[in-house]
């Protein structure tokens, strides 16, 4: 399994055109002071999943107040970003659990069902929650209505997968194959072709709405694609470990959260599909904020979450002028 800690601690050099924004800082939400895997943000960034140990929480209010949501099956416990899906409308969640069952809510978190015929330890969802794709150890597993039933495709890269990005739409798809590199899909995860993304130890990554932008996130590099993963260019960003990313719908406004040694955790935001870049530094020396393992951010971008081993904080962009 791969552990949170493999993107590295690997510290740069400042890149040109990297600097610090400014008038806006992160908040520390009322989350509990638990660990945390992972988090995931409805298109308007006021519901919130997010993934900790034994259990799984929910806001639907940008995360000022959470709900502790117990699947069905006891010691949950996530380990890893990618193994949470969330519809555009927050209404339809998906959990993958460290036995790589799958696990549904179609209410918010209110009520919850395991899935049959599909296994996941990675996740993805079309913007209505209809399409769904899944990884597990034995291969690839679509849904078109919400998890209901299940298809596994017969084409079989050898897993694991650790993220999956979707469009809006559900066809097309972008996943990490483990140490493979980095596939694309345009018909839903039936078939992938192999991208020419630079080998690197990828951890996560996100799509635009059309599925064109692409940004990934690993080892020391962080990458951006404006064609559906046909061709790379490597961001201006110091080489730390990138561990999780997120994109806005139009692929303009892009987060990238970092693991590195102490509290320095950056997280990083471009607001022009990657052409530079800002450092979102934390202006407290909380105790409660010890490894980022997540971001997340609203479908325009201007709302971004962030999960710590023992927090969950948030971060309000200034509207685009």
């Amino acid at each position: 399994m791969k552990s949170l800690f493999r993107a590295g601690f690997v510290l740069g050099i400042w890149s040109m055109g990297v600097h610090f924004a400014s008038a806006q800082t992160w908040t520390q939400t009322s989350a509990p002071t638990i660990p945390y895997s992972s988090v995931v943000s409805s298109a308007d960034g006021k519901t919130l999943l997010a993934a900790a140990s034994q259990c799984v929480y929910t806001s639907t209010n940008s995360g000022v107040t959470w709900i502790s949501n117990n699947v069905p099956m006891g010691g949950l416990s996530l380990v890893e970003p990618g193994r949470l899906a969330i519809s555009q409308d927050g209404t339809k969640l998906f959990v993958c659990a460290t036995n790589q069952e799958i696990y549904i809510s179609t209410n918010s978190g209110g009520a919850w069902t395991e899935a049959n015929g599909a296994e996941g330890m990675a996740i993805a969802a079309s913007a209505d929650g209809a399409k769904i794709t899944a990884s597990g150890n034995l291969g690839i597993y679509i849904s078109t209505n919400s998890g209901a039933t299940w298809l596994e495709t017969t084409n079989r890269i050898l897993p694991p997968v650790f993220s999956i990005a979707s469009s809006a739409d559900g066809t097309r798809l972008a996943a990490i194959f483990g140490d493979k590199g980095i596939y694309t899909s345009t018909n839903s995860g039936e078939t992938w072709s192999r991208t020419g993304v630079p080998v690197a130890n990828w951890n996560s990554i996100a799509s635009s709405a059309d599925g064109n932008k692409l940004l990934a996130g690993g080892a020391g590099l962080l990458c951006l694609s404006t064609n559906a993963g046909v061709t790379w260019t490597q961001a201006n960003v110091p080489n730390y470990g990138w561990i999780s990313v997120a994109s806005s719908a139009d692929g303009s406004h892009l987060t990238a959260g970092s693991t590195t040694v102490g509290r320095l955790t950056p997280v990083f935001t471009s607001t022009n599909s990657g052409s530079t870049w800002n450092q979102l530094p934390f202006t407290d020396s909380s105790t409660n904020r010890i490894q980022l393992t997540s971001v997340a951010s609203s479908a325009d971008g201007q709302s971004i979450v962030a999960t710590f081993i023992d927090s969950i904080y948030r971060y309000a962009l200034p509207p685009s002028i």
